[in-house]
């Protein structure tokens, strides 16, 4: 399989590095003025994060000053926050240094001109400075697509670890906001959201806006549209994922796609997670295509399932198009309504096992085509130790059954499905039941048109 391109420009690593314009330093107006500007987390990183650092300097009259125009970097700790000018991009911008979280600790990051100089108190945070160690989880079923006020999902399928519930409201037609009480984000913490439209007419799809804490509650927005783009009605899963909450000792990654006009991220952002090495390279390879790459999870394990998730307003829809586990790349592709490539943001994840204690599965097929589709052994995995078989029904329409899967007493999950690689499509989920031992998921994928459509899928279900 071909390797997908890594497309990085340096024009979009610019672009993506937040910069100011200085103020003129008061009462000296013949010296140069400079500042610091930071990427999203403006004063913290974690251990193993790389974030670039982007100084300009001005002259006094608030101009950019000459790029000739030496800047120092220097770390008061370097053992804590070390800086490398030297590393890629080359030629290396002006004004422009790497910042390394290298131990948990404090240290402070300072710029200097031959005139003037600025510094930053940075902080490291460690994988156990956040207590308690951002074991945060939640999901749901959302139920009841019409509902006209908030109501909360069937505790069947709804799961919080804060303690507290679920509620779902109805802004209006496709739109809806759901309350995660009590889990909002804490400093330090990240989080990953996937959803799924679930038992929706034809060609319905669901996606998420960018989800935010209100007070102490995670709010996470959710649009469901039809093929044709037109918001309508709709049931769907959703997962939320702490950066700690599954297995510590098992790989695990996410990451949002930011803004549309940033080309190139060594993502510190509150939505993006390496449990290896802390490491994320993002880069556009064209219209529509986005390369994850985490640093450090080459062939991690033999077993994973890669998910991902349109975020935005608009009919776009997002898929895993491709992966190259060797250098450790998940490709994300997003398509508008019409069905051509269109650039969109997107949330994906990198998942390798489940809570310890805690049932999980997850599988892809080869052969989409074949009434009996073999699993694929690389995206396949049931913790039960079953087998995992699969079965087509009809065009597009699947069972997958994983043995010893099956629902115990007092027990909950939620399913989560992702198109996976082939054309243009999207996958939702018809139902899923616990009959005897197994657990038997049946999903459904379209193509643009809103046509059953025989894709490959990557289904995963979390206890």
């Amino acid at each position: 399989m071909p390797r997908p391109a890594l497309v990085v420009p340096l024009v979009g690593a610019l672009c993506f590095l937040a910069c100011s314009t200085l103020a003129e330093v008061a009462g000296a107006p013949n010296r140069d003025a400079a500042s610091i500007a930071f990427n999203n987390m403006k004063d913290s990183i974690h251990v193993g994060d790389t974030l670039g650092v982007f100084v300009q300097v001005n002259d006094a009259s608030g101009r950019p000053a000459l790029t000739d125009t030496v800047v120092v970097w220097e770390s008061s700790n370097p053992a804590v926050v070390g800086l490398e000018a030297d590393r890629p991009p080359t030629p290396t911008p002006h004004g422009f240094s790497w910042l390394v979280g290298r131990s948990s600790g404090q240290a402070t990051v300072t710029a200097h001109t031959q005139k003037v100089s600025t510094s930053k108190l940075v902080t490291v945070v460690g994988p156990n400075d956040v207590a308690p160690n951002d074991a945060r989880i939640a999901y749901a079923l959302a139920d009841q697509p019409s509902a006209a006020g908030p109501y909360s999902p069937d505790d069947m399928y709804q799961l919080n670890s804060s303690g507290r519930g679920i509620t779902v409201t109805r802004d209006s037609t496709g739109w809806y906001l759901v309350h995660v009480l009590g889990l909002a984000r804490q400093p330090g913490q990240r989080d990953n959201v996937q959803v799924t439209a679930y038992g929706s007419p034809a060609g319905t799809h669901c996606k998420l806006l960018s989800w935010r804490n209100d007070g102490s509650d995670l709010i996470v927005p959710v649009h469901c549209h039809r093929a044709d783009g037109n918001a309508t009605d709709s049931r769907f899963t959703i997962l939320v994922s702490g950066a700690r909450v599954y297995d510590l000792s098992s790989p695990f990654a996410f990451s949002e796609r930011l803004p549309q006009t940033q080309n190139l991220a060594l993502d510190t952002a509150q939505t993006s997670f390496n449990s290896v090495s802390g490491h994320i390279n993002f880069g556009r390879a064209g219209v529509g295509v986005y390369n994850f790459v985490f640093a450090g999870l080459e062939r991690p394990t033999t077993h994973l399932t890669l998910q991902a998730t349109a975020i935005g307003q608009l009919a776009e829809h997002c898929r895993v198009q491709n992966y190259d586990l060797v250098i450790a790349v998940l490709q994300g592709g997003c398509n508008g309504a019409d069905g051509v490539a269109t650039d969109a943001r997107l949330s994906v994840m990198w998942f390798t096992r489940g809570r310890a204690g805690h049932r999980y599965g997850f599988a892809s097929t080869n052969n989409v085509g074949s009434v009996t589709p073999p699993v694929d052994t690389t995206f396949t995995l049931n913790s039960s130790g079953g087998a995992v078989t699969s079965r087509r029904l009809s065009a597009g329409q699947w069972t997958v059954t994983f043995a010893g899967l099956g629902r115990p007493t007092g027990s909950k999950e939620t399913v989560i499905v992702s198109a996976f690689k082939d054309f243009d499509h999207t996958c939702t989920l018809v139902s899923w039941t616990s009959a005897g031992a197994d657990l038997t998921v049946t999903l459904q994928c379209f193509n643009a048109a809103g046509t059953p459509f025989d894709g490959r899928f990557s289904v995963l279900v979390v206890e």
